[in-house]
């Protein structure tokens, strides 16, 4: 068994949000993003599936891995299907749905949260005015931000590895992706280059984001210096920016692989392509393997 003391999340063995005071998530759904049309044209990005889970699912089962006990969904006119997808029915619905089709609750092995909040903004204008537009129900505490279309995977999801951060040096951290490098710890410019989308924000971004032109949230961080310490944290573990076809594809591979019940279904399929187009050969090869039967 995991360690079951207080504080201490038996998944990962971790500290949880609740020991260092945090208990809201922020996950925004609908940012826009163009690349991935037409897939995302009547679907939102974060609906589009790696394996057999939506985008935002992984997300939500990280927050409540993690310890979150309340969700905020920042959305926007039409994106109901997100909803749709998390809603939850009687007991009874949800034991029948379970025998027939053969899965677990929507919101994954830990369970529901406690409260859900929905926050619906106008047109998308990133990732600092969907902040923005859930300031009033995030109030004066710290809380944490998941984007769902950057996709994590390590032996330990990357909000715990910030909630271990967190837990000795408070202010605003952010989870960079150097995908096994840990250099650019407490790098300002890490920061301005861009995060992995997880992030741990004191409320004091939000005059800060105030300030900025079009609510550019890494501004906003950089800005915040002088009264939180904010850190660029290199966590353990590959990135894969899922707002583009080929992050999308290369994430279904990696958690394909990761998972035991798949993993050497996805080497036979591997084995079967080869090295691909860079022999020329991969495609033909596995054509021919399949109309024999190999």
């Amino acid at each position: 068994m995991g360690d079951t003391r207080p504080g201490i999340a038996a998944s990962t063995g971790a500290v949880t949000a609740a020991a260092v005071g945090l208990r809201k998530a922020v996950i925004p759904v609908g940012l826009g993003d163009d690349s991935l049309q037409p897939a995302s044209h009547a679907v939102p990005l974060e609906m589009l599936p790696v394996v057999d889970k939506p985008l935002v699912q992984y997300a939500v089962e990280e927050a409540l891995a993690c310890g979150f006990d309340e969700l905020i969904f920042v959305t926007q006119q039409g994106l109901a299907i997100v909803e749709d997808h998390f809603a939850r029915g009687t007991e009874e619905e949800g034991a029948a749905a379970a025998r027939v089709i053969g899965r677990p609750s929507a919101w994954g092995p830990a369970g529901r949260p406690r409260q859900v909040v929905i926050c619906r903004q106008g047109d998308s204008q990133g990732l600092g005015h969907a902040l923005w537009t859930a300031r009033n129900l995030i109030g004066e505490e710290a809380f944490a931000v998941l984007v769902p279309s950057d996709m994590l995977l390590g032996e330990k999801p990357a909000m715990s590895q910030l909630i271990d951060h967190y837990r000795t040096r408070t202010g605003n951290v952010v989870a960079v992706a150097d995908n096994g490098l840990c250099e650019r710890e407490g790098s300002f410019a890490a920061i301005a280059a861009g995060s992995a989308g997880r992030y741990i924000l004191q409320p004091d971004i939000f005059p800060a984001l105030e300030r900025q032109q079009g609510l550019d949230i890494r501004q906003a961080i950089l800005s915040m210096t002088e009264v939180w310490p904010s850190r660029a944290l290199a966590f353990a573990g590959r990135h894969f920016d899922c707002r583009s076809p080929e992050g999308l594809l290369e994430a279904q591979i990696a958690f394909a692989l990761d998972r035991g019940d798949l993993a050497g279904h996805m080497d036979d399929v591997l084995a079967r392509y080869g090295n691909g187009r860079n022999t020329g050969t991969g495609i033909s090869r596995a054509a021919n393997a399949w109309q024999s039967g190999d």
